[in-house]
């Protein structure tokens, strides 16, 4: 088959931009420091990278997730915890009043105006809020969820205005969690200890200078310590869950990164000396292109 001028000429200029488009990719790549800037680069490491990309979007999400629920969870723990302090603190006064005969009328006094003010730093717990939202009124997070009645400034009753609530979040696939837990679980159970009519009844036999009901408020203030105990003592395991899911989220991601950094970012050192022998290839053949194409009259006259 004869070659004319002009199939010569084609095919210098598809060589050449063979090895410019070349020299194109690998500026690309060094450029932006990755390998696959397009789908037609990698269609596989391209759907690869797709995959990964949803599912570091999904544990982004699942971070955030869980922390918003270790937030509640840890100032319900904080709130809980300085309960318990308090109902030890009633609990000995209680056992201090029922067995110290020195006791006179003004230190009973004295000791339920100490009740009082733990019964009134009770309620402030039970209204206690975490980023704006009352964290024990259940669904019911714009208001206080525990309101007092009061006579002669005094508490006399504590009625839970909150519902039963209770918020479920996914902090990682396939695993859900309680986030809230209703006021009313905690200080008022319906199969339980109402913790303020506890410290109520506590304070007002105090001032009555009642040992009988002093004495059956050692037993209530210890059941109350007891239930809010037993609380803390579940939201320290869902604390420990956070943690460790906390944890496990952080291992994924670093996982995936790494993986999508090996199939889609540009190793710098290895694609400059690629660029390197590209260019040298490019320029040899820019080179021998001139010398054809300066004999493609002679070519075109044997033509």
């Amino acid at each position: 088959m004869r070659v004319s001028g002009s199939m010569i000429n084609s095919q210098i200029i598809e060589n050449l931009n063979i090895d410019l488009a070349r020299l194109q990719d690998l500026n690309n790549q060094i450029s932006t420091g990755k390998s696959i800037n397009l789908p037609s680069d990698d269609p596989l490491g391209s759907r690869r990278l797709v995959n990964i990309n949803e599912s570091l979007a999904g544990i982004s999400q699942y971070q955030r997730n869980t922390q918003y629920v270790a937030n509640w969870i840890s100032a319900s723990e904080t709130t809980l915890t300085g309960t318990t302090s308090s109902l030890l603190q009633a609990n000995s006064l209680a056992i201090r009043a029922a067995n110290d005969t020195t006791l006179n009328a003004q230190d009973r006094n004295t000791m339920a105006d100490q009740v009082n003010s733990i019964l009134e730093q009770m309620v402030s717990t039970g209204n206690t809020q975490s980023e704006g939202k009352y964290i024990y009124g259940g669904f019911q997070t714009q208001a206080p969820p525990f309101q007092a009645t009061r006579v002669a400034g005094e508490i006399t009753a504590v009625t839970y205005v909150g519902d039963g609530g209770v918020e479920q979040v996914e902090i990682d696939s396939g695993l859900t969690v309680n986030k809230n837990m209703p006021g009313d679980q905690v200080f008022q159970p319906a199969a339980g200890t109402d913790v303020y009519a506890t410290l109520i009844n506590l304070r007002d036999a105090l001032r009555a200078g009642n040992t009988a009901q002093i004495r059956t408020a050692i037993s209530e203030t210890d059941k109350a310590h007891t239930q809010v105990v037993t609380e803390v003592s579940q939201l320290g395991n869902k604390s420990k869950m956070m943690e460790n899911t906390t944890n496990n989220l952080t291992a994924k991601k670093t996982a995936l990164t790494k993986l999508s950094s090996e199939i889609g970012d540009t190793d710098a050192a290895a694609a400059i000396v690629k660029l390197s022998t590209a260019q040298n290839v490019y320029d040899a053949a820019m080179a021998s292109s001139a010398r054809l194409l300066n004999q493609k009259s002679l070519m075109d006259f044997l033509s």
